[in-house]
C-alpha cells in the first residue's frame, strides 16, 4: 500500500477541476484517473495516493505509480497528459562515492 497524500489530492483537484480517483483498466491493471485522463501504473501495489507538484506556467506534474506525467492545457483549454521519462530508467540507481 502506499502513503495517503491527500494534499496532492487535493492540489490535482484545484489546478484540473478533477479529483484524482483510483480504478483499474478492463484488463485489471491499476489505474488513476484525472478527467478524462488515465494513468496506468507501472509498479504493483501502489494504491497510495499520487505526488504532485505545480508549476508556474499553470502545468503539474504528478507522479503515480511509477510513472510522471504533465498536465498542460493545450491551446483549446483542454488538459493534455505528457509522459515524462526517467533518463535512470533501466539504469543502475547506485553511486559510490570515496576519497583516496
Amino acid at each position: 500500500m502506499g502513503e495517503s497524500n491527500p494534499a496532492a489530492i487535493a492540489l490535482i483537484a484545484d489546478i484540473s477541476g478533477h479529483e484524482p480517483r483510483f480504478g483499474k483498466t478492463p484488463d485489471g491493471q491499476q489505474c488513476l484517473h484525472i478527467g478524462d485522463t488515465v494513468v496506468v501504473a507501472s509498479s504493483l501495489g501502489l494504491w497510495g495516493d499520487p505526488t504532485a507538484w505545480p508549476l508556474g506556467d499553470g502545468s503539474l506534474t504528478v507522479r503515480w505509480g511509477g510513472q510522471s506525467v504533465q498536465l498542460a492545457k493545450d491551446a483549446h483549454g483542454q488538459w493534455q497528459a505528457d509522459v515524462l521519462t526517467s533518463p535512470l530508467a533501466g539504469k543502475a540507481r547506485f553511486v559510490a562515492y570515496w576519497e583516496d
